[in-house]
């Protein structure tokens, strides 16, 4: 039984330290395509989730954020033209962030440089992806 653990424990450590090699690799890559683009990592990131508006409040829940983290975000987004806020019509107090024509274009031009060069799962084959991701769906 101990053996059975230790290999256990092994596999895991193997795999905490395979997943950090390559989250630290993408989001690298994603920081600095983002600053190419004028952008920081959490204001493209943001920008990718407004395909439609969105509240505040669900924008911090989706940025695992506090609301006034959001707020700063948005004004700086805002000061650069890039969103728009204003009152929900169903609820005032609810704000609603919408990307602007020149918001979605940056963000289109930025998600095209993220993915015109090959990322780390240009190794796999079209088979191999579809089984990573099916064994990640479950764990996030």
């Amino acid at each position: 039984m101990p053996t059975s653990k230790r290999l256990h424990g092994r596999q895991d450590a193997e795999l905490v330290g395979l997943v950090f090699q390559l989250t630290d690799a993408l989001q690298h890559r994603f920081e600095s395509v983002a600053v190419q683009h004028g952008l920081t990592r959490q204001q493209a990131t943001l920008l990718g989730l407004l395909e439609e508006p969105q509240p505040m409040s669900v924008l911090a829940e989706r940025l695992r954020r506090v609301a006034s983290n959001i707020t700063g975000l948005v004004d700086r987004l805002e000061r650069q033209g890039l969103v728009t806020r204003e009152r929900s019509s169903e609820d005032r107090r609810v704000i609603v962030i919408s990307a602007t024509r020149d918001g979605r274009d940056l963000y289109a031009r930025f998600e095209k440089a993220l993915y015109s060069q090959d990322l780390p799962f240009a190794a796999l084959d079209s088979e191999q992806r579809a089984t990573l991701l099916s064994l990640l769906r479950p764990l996030v």
